[in-house]
């Protein structure tokens, strides 16, 4: 049977080395977890060291931004590009989405609108703050609103 140097990780399955555990100190312990940690780290392919996050996301060009809530969230309409694919640029888009305060987006809280869809969705938002305006707290708005064309690909019109 080969033998490991006490400090060498298969020493503890190899035997040689490795002291009882009565006998082991706390500092050894601590030892062994963070070269246990740094295997486990190397294993899946991870460099990063314990504690590190990695970057959020690049919001793209924010072209609002309000304050959301008491915790620090922030509502986010920004110009964004989605990722390259095999060699062409990706489309832009209006990404619509909650970020915490950490930097980071909010999982289900935002939308992503094509630039296609963007002048009906303008229009439908400025209907609303119109009906809004003009409705108070009745709820109902006073003028139809126009439903969208199934065809097109927005809304549910037509249901």
């Amino acid at each position: 049977m080969r033998a490991f140097p006490p400090d060498h990780p298969l020493a503890l399955f190899h035997g040689g080395g490795a002291p009882a555990p009565e006998q082991r100190q706390g500092e050894d312990l601590d030892a062994l977890r963070a070269r246990a940690a740094a295997a486990a780290r190397v294993e899946a392919g991870s460099t990063r060291g314990a504690g590190s996050r990695p970057q959020p996301p690049d919001p793209g060009r924010i072209l609002a931004e309000l304050p959301r809530g008491s915790e620090g969230d922030r509502l986010r309409v920004c110009l964004r590009r989605a990722p390259e694919q095999h060699g062409a640029p990706g489309a832009l888009f209006v990404d619509v989405r909650v970020w915490n305060r950490d930097g980071w987006p909010v999982k289900g809280k935002g939308v992503a609108v094509r630039v296609a869809e963007l002048a009906r969705v303008a229009a439908a938002l400025l209907d609303a703050c119109d009906a809004a305006r003009n409705d108070g707290a009745e709820g109902e708005p006073r003028r139809p609103v126009p439903q969208s064309d199934p065809r097109e690909g927005g809304g549910r019109g037509g249901r």
